[in-house]
């Protein structure tokens, strides 16, 4: 999945949580996330966000939103 692909899915997130969804995305990180810029990277690392959440409306929203990247 490319860096536009995933700003697009995740244009209704605030913007603080857009951005840390996509620094753990774009991190070298490959114990937590699968390797390469794939899309079930990025739904990785929108859950690995969620998980780390906690509000639970918004876990939950993220949560839905990882399962739709896939």
């Amino acid at each position: 999945m490319s860096k536009p692909a995933l700003a697009r899915v995740t244009r209704a997130l605030p913007k603080t949580v857009q951005k840390t969804i996509a620094d753990v995305f774009d991190s070298s990180d490959v114990i937590n996330l699968p390797e390469g810029p794939t899309a079930w990277r990025a739904s990785n690392a929108i859950s690995w966000i969620a998980r780390n959440t906690d509000n639970p409306e918004t876990r939950l929203d993220l949560e839905r939103l990882a399962g739709t990247v896939l």
